[in-house]
C-alpha cells in the first residue's frame, strides 16, 4: 500500500559512504566490523564481504519524511553510530542490545540521555509486537545495572527509551 519506502543507505553519523560488512547469511550484516571479527562477540568468525554503501542520518530521514512515533534501531552492533545520527528527542525509540557489547549499550544510553530521554525499559529478546507499559520504565542507571547481570553471548533484546 505504498506505506514502506526502501532506502538503500546505511543510517550513520558519518556522512558519505561507510564500510558495510555483509555476512554470508541473511541475519546479521553490520557497519560494525567487531560484530563479526571480535572474539568476544557471538557472531565472530562468520564469513563476510565488505561493500561501500552511502549513508544517511536519522535527522535527515526526519527532515525528509517527518517525525515518527517510534524509531526502532536494530543494526547488529552498529546501534551507537546509528543513534549518534539523531540530534533531537523523539517520542519513542528502541534499540537492540547484546550482552557482550556493554560499551555500545552504555554509550547509547548516555547519548540518548543527553537528548532528553529519561525513561528506559529493558526487554529480553525481541517480540516484535511488544510495547512496554509506561509504568514499568526506569532510569538509565537501573538499566545499566540490569545489563551488567546479563549472560555474555547469550542474552539480547531491546531497550525502549522515552
Amino acid at each position: 500500500n505504498n506505506k514502506v519506502i526502501t532506502i538503500n543507505k546505511a543510517v550513520s553519523s558519518t556522512e558519505g559512504e561507510i564500510d558495510f560488512y555483509q555476512a554470508q547469511n541473511d541475519v546479521f550484516s553490520t557497519t560494525n566490523k567487531d560484530w563479526l571479527c571480535d572474539t568476544n562477540n557471538r557472531f565472530y568468525g562468520h564469513p563476510y564481504k565488505i561493500i561501500k554503501v552511502p549513508t544517511i542520518t536519522i535527522d535527515d530521514l526526519i527532515n525528509q519524511y517527518g517525525k515518527p512515533n517510534l524509531i526502532k534501531i536494530d543494526t547488529e552492533g552498529g546501534e551507537y553510530n546509528t543513534i549518534k545520527s539523531l540530534t533531537q528527542k523523539v517520542d519513542n525509540l528502541c534499540f537492540e542490545w547484546a550482552s557482550e557489547t556493554d560499551i555500545i549499550n552504555y554509550n547509547c544510553l548516555d547519548y540518548l540521555n543527553t537528548l532528553g530521554f529519561t525513561h528506559f525499559y529493558l526487554q529480553m529478546e525481541d517480540a516484535y509486537t511488544f510495547r512496554p507499559n509506561f509504568d514499568n520504565y526506569v532510569d538509565k542507571e537501573t538499566i545499566k545495572n540490569q545489563l551488567a547481570k546479563t549472560i555474555k553471548k547469550q542474552d539480547w533484546g531491546m531497550i525502549w527509551c522515552r
